[in-house]
């Protein structure tokens, strides 16, 4: 895994790939006027399902410098231009409780807090950002307990 880690710093520094740093981290992108409409979003899909007679649950999945590089030290090194405008928890603190008001009787996850608690590189694909077979596990584990209860199962 060392190995693999190294590699991946010498081919993206910053962990911002292709599309530069992502939306999620910049408070310059993830302003208030976003996070309510974001919201919003989520809790039109939450009054269909509703009205559906379904259950509505919204996972949070964060990007992997979130979770890896949580200081964004790494980041602010490779991309010194983002400095002043990195916020590597503000999907958390800004947008997770506007989901749980505007989904109302839903479930909001938030995977932030959950993969940063045993933070591991392997948790992703080798060659992109997205959940490895491990990864996938860790998600399917977080929300287990919440689908189970979405669903009224023992």
């Amino acid at each position: 895994v060392g190995e693999l880690h190294v590699e991946l710093d010498r081919r993206d520094p910053g962990d911002v790939g292709l599309y530069g740093a992502p939306r999620a981290l910049r408070t310059s992108q993830l302003t208030p006027p976003y996070l309510d409409e974001t919201a919003r979003g989520a809790g039109l899909v939450a009054e269909a399902a509703r009205a559906h007679g379904a259950r509505l649950l919204v996972v949070v999945i964060p990007v992997r410098s979130q979770v890896l590089d949580p200081k964004a030290k790494r980041l602010l090194r490779a991309v010194p231009a983002l400095a002043g405008d990195v916020d590597m928890d503000r999907a958390s603190r800004g947008l997770v409780p506007r989901l749980e008001a505007a989904t109302g009787a839903g479930r909001v996850v938030d995977l932030l807090p959950i993969l940063r608690a045993s933070p591991d590189p392997a948790d992703w694909g080798e060659r992109d950002a997205h959940f490895s077979p491990l990864g996938h596990q860790k998600w399917f584990e977080s929300i287990r307990e919440p689908v189970r209860e979405l669903l009224g199962a023992d």
